[in-house]
């Protein structure tokens, strides 16, 4: 059985370069896009010209740390999943992580089966959010007056404040649908 081919694009971030190949090495056999940083500030570059849309970090790192690459990453890459990989699990960094939405924790030594099981996991994640917000713009056209244009003049995060209203208002729909029947 071939694995799914996977077209994203995905950033692994770690200073030690024999993991790095390791890991940049399992993930194009099944990836589209594979970049290496070597650090969190090597990956913050790399970004500003791909896009990326999850990133494989360590936590200890020279130069940036994870957790200061998490801080930067969720403020300027907001909507791109995270995965930490780690042999340094101590709570308060993992709690932290946890709060920059991390999607997933590997810890060092890492198995590639784990690995390649948390990879593939979060890049489904991504397919999914990807399709939902097809579907909502799409709704979005077909009830609204809305010009495609204009909605695609928006900046991603405009666009999902926009999509996340036109959810809320699709769930209030169906709440008040059960409050008919129910009642």
């Amino acid at each position: 059985m071939q694995d799914t081919i996977y077209d994203n694009s995905v950033m692994i971030v770690d200073d030690d370069e024999m993991l790095r190949s390791l890991f940049e090495t399992e993930l194009k056999s099944y990836i589209g896009n594979v970049y290496v940083a070597s650090n969190g500030v090597k990956c913050l570059e790399i970004m500003k010209n791909v896009q990326v849309e999850l990133v494989i970090l360590d936590l200890k790192m020279p130069c940036m740390n994870g957790l200061e690459l998490l801080g930067n990453l969720c403020t300027s890459y907001p909507h791109v999943a995270k995965i930490v990989i780690t042999g340094y699990g101590d709570k308060e960094s993992m709690k932290k992580a946890l709060q920059a939405g991390v999607y997933d924790f590997i810890e060092k030594p890492v198995r590639l089966d784990f690995f390649n099981h948390s990879i593939k996991r979060a890049l489904e994640h991504i397919r999914y959010k990807k399709t939902q917000k097809d579907l909502l713009t799409h709704l979005l056209f077909h009830l609204s007056d809305i010009e495609p244009a204009k909605f695609y003049s928006l900046s991603s995060i405009e666009k999902d404040k926009v999509l996340k209203g036109i959810l809320r208002v699709i769930k209030m729909k169906k709440l008040k649908e059960e409050w008919r029947h129910d009642g």
